[in-house]
């Protein structure tokens, strides 16, 4: 959820050295310690503890996070966790220990008063709560019996979030990653948003007015882009399958992905895998042969950090400095940097406009760029972020609750943030996610449940030229590449 300025992609607005200022830290489905959430994130998170803050893992498995750091583990049972969540949210409510002055003040469609015009008597997140619109009460009880967890253990902890602040529910990417898995995500904005957690010290993220994400840098300004239609992420699969048949607004013949394992990172990996037969033609840009990397006609293998002179911003965009990363080695197998392959490919189709500078020559323009507030050399937003009474406006932030009365057998929650300079949802709508095949929904505390079933060979370094995978399936129709012949690379030794 973002204060003030447009954030970028990831961007939360915190700088992990706030977990010094929680008292209480809720990881659910999170663990840093298996993988990567910033530099210096597991080492707050230590210190944090060192400094009394007490700290609940909420996971299928114990993680290497939670055996070091967790002073209460709770197990649940995979892809349920929105339930729990929303099992919390009704024990908040009620037991009266919600925000009510941060609802009436930010939160749009918590309760009836609040809806937003037009929308049906019992559209509230209240109103789902206690089943006045579809009959069944989001008791502890009720969660219990689809998660797993007790539901004493269930009300204990939301009562303890409730009570406690500071306090973070720090959320992980793989409870997301299942059917139906961004309702999850919903339900813990809307727990956040209940207690008023949102944009304090120490609590979930959040950016005041006049803050910038990515310490001040932007990207690098797009030429016209003449589509003017937009896709939500999650209905990738749903897009390639059916296409205009499913009221999309074209048919896609060609996906071009840069630095993005599309297979790994959306919604349902077998629909997206075999949604892909039905391009002709596939690129993607890489370091490694992924799984998306297998499915593509053309690799182009780029450049890594260590390859190329960069300017590096915190994990998720959360704090007020960069830092400049200098290239350690000469690029391997001739690999070159996305820009150039970008640059070479648009003035071989007639467009020159990002041909007046190397890449090297826009890092440092876009440094030198003004604060998109003050028009004066961007001074780091620190001293204002999350600063208690630092003002907001109502038109700068908001948060929507409700519920859909779709597919009411399922435990769903909606909750999209909206920001001031953008005014459109940032969450895609309810009911996107395709269902994950049985095999793939054992586990969620793990990306690899996402994995495609042709696993990929072991990370390899991508050859110098185009590669072709000797193993990827053929597609069919006419317009396929991999219909035909083609010289296939083996990869080269990971540098």
């Amino acid at each position: 959820m973002t204060y003030g300025a447009k954030a970028d992609y990831k961007s939360g607005g915190r700088e992990p050295t706030d977990y010094v200022n929680s008292r209480l830290i809720v990881m659910w489905g999170w663990s840093p310690g298996d993988g990567t959430f910033g530099t210096g994130t597991l080492q707050y998170l230590k210190l944090a503890k060192k400094q009394g803050a007490r700290i609940v893992c909420v996971d299928p498995r114990v993680t290497r996070t939670s055996h070091a750091l967790a002073d209460e583990h709770v197990f649940i049972r995979p892809s349920t966790d929105a339930a729990a969540l929303i099992a919390m949210a009704y024990v908040i409510v009620t037991e009266g220990l919600h925000d009510q002055a941060f609802l009436d003040r930010h939160v749009l469609g918590f309760d009836e008063a609040h809806l937003p015009a037009g929308a049906p008597d019992g559209a509230s997140y209240r109103s789902y709560l206690l089943g006045l619109a579809d009959g069944v009460r989001k008791t502890p009880a009720w969660a219990a019996a689809i998660t797993g967890m007790p539901a004493e253990t269930i009300r204990r902890l939301a009562i303890e979030y409730a009570t406690t602040k500071p306090a973070a529910l720090q959320c992980g990417y793989a409870p997301g990653r299942t059917a139906n898995g961004e309702q999850f995500h919903r339900a813990a904005y809307a727990l956040t948003a209940i207690t008023g957690s949102v944009g304090t010290p120490g609590g979930n993220s959040g950016v005041s007015n006049g803050a910038t994400g990515r310490g001040g840098i932007r990207s690098l300004p797009p030429g016209p882009n003449p589509a003017g239609a937009r896709v939500a992420t999650p209905l990738l699969a749903d897009l390639l399958e059916r296409g205009r048949a499913g009221g999309y607004p074209a048919d896609i013949k060609m996906v071009y992905s840069v630095g993005g394992d599309l297979f790994n990172q959306t919604p349902n990996t077998h629909k997206t895998a075999a949604a892909a037969e039905r391009l002709e033609f596939m690129v993607v840009h890489d370091h490694f042969v992924t799984p998306t990397a297998r499915y593509a006609d053309v690799v182009l293998p780029a450049t890594t950090f260590w390859e190329r002179n960069d300017v590096h911003t915190p994990w998720a965009g959360a704090g007020h400095y960069v830092i400049f990363m200098k290239q350690a080695v000469a690029p391997m197998y001739e690999c070159r940097n996305d820009f150039d392959i970008c640059a070479d490919i648009a003035r071989r189709l007639g467009i020159d406009d990002y041909s007046d500078k190397t890449e090297e020559e826009w890092l440092r323009e876009s440094t030198r760029w003004p604060s998109r507030r003050t028009r004066t050399p961007t001074a780091w937003g620190r001293s204002r972020r999350s600063r208690p009474g630092f003002p907001t406006r109502r038109t700068a932030a908001g948060i929507r609750c409700g519920w859909s009365p779709r597919n009411r057998g399922r435990a769903r929650t909606r909750s999209t943030t909206t920001s001031r300079s953008s005014c459109a949802p940032t969450a895609t709508t309810s009911g996107s996610t395709p269902p994950t095949p049985p095999h793939a929904a054992s586990s969620t505390a793990s990306p690899c449940a996402c994995s495609t079933s042709a696993a990929p060979p072991a990370s390899r370094r991508v050859s110098p030229t185009a590669w072709r995978p000797a193993s990827c399936p053929s597609r069919k129709g006419p317009g396929s590449r991999r219909a035909r012949t083609a010289r296939t690379r083996t990869a080269a030794p990971t540098c």
